[in-house]
C-alpha cells in the first residue's frame, strides 16, 4: 500500500503486481470488517475483469485457481474456511452486478 494512493488505483497496480493481470475496477461491491491479529482491517470489494487469463504469480504466492460462481457454489466449503475474508455471498453479489453491467 502505497501513502494517499487512490484505492482504485491501488487495486490495480497490487493486482498486477501479484499477477501480471491488468484489470478494468468497475465498482465496489461490498465491504466487511474484521481483525488480523491485533488490527482492525476494512475491505472494500470491487468488480473487476481482466483481459487475459494467464497468470504470472510474484513470490509472494505459490498457486492460484480459476473457478466460476458454480464452483463456488458446489464447492463453497473448501473455499470459505476461514472466518476472515471473502464469503459466498459476496461472490453471489458481484456476479449479480457483472451479470446486470452487461446487460447494459
Amino acid at each position: 500500500m502505497v501513502k494517499d494512493e487512490d484505492p482504485v488505483k491501488g487495486l490495480q497496480r497490487e493486482v498486477y503486481e501479484e499477477t501480471g493481470l491488468k484489470i478494468k475496477v468497475f465498482q465496489p461491491v461490498t465491504t466487511w470488517f474484521g481483525r488480523f491479529n491485533t488490527l482492525p482491517i476494512l475491505s472494500i470489494d470491487y468488480l473487476c475483469t481482466c483481459s487475459s487469463d494467464l497468470v504470472t504469480l510474484s513470490q509472494e504466492h505459490s498457486d492460484f485457481r480459476w473457478l466460476n460462481i458454480d464452483s463456488l457454489r458446489t464447492d463453497h466449503k473448501i473455499y470459505f474456511s476461514s472466518k476472515m475474508g471473502f464469503k459466498l455471498s459476496d461472490y453471489e453479489l458481484a456476479w449479480k452486478t457483472y451479470v446486470m453491467n452487461k446487460r447494459r
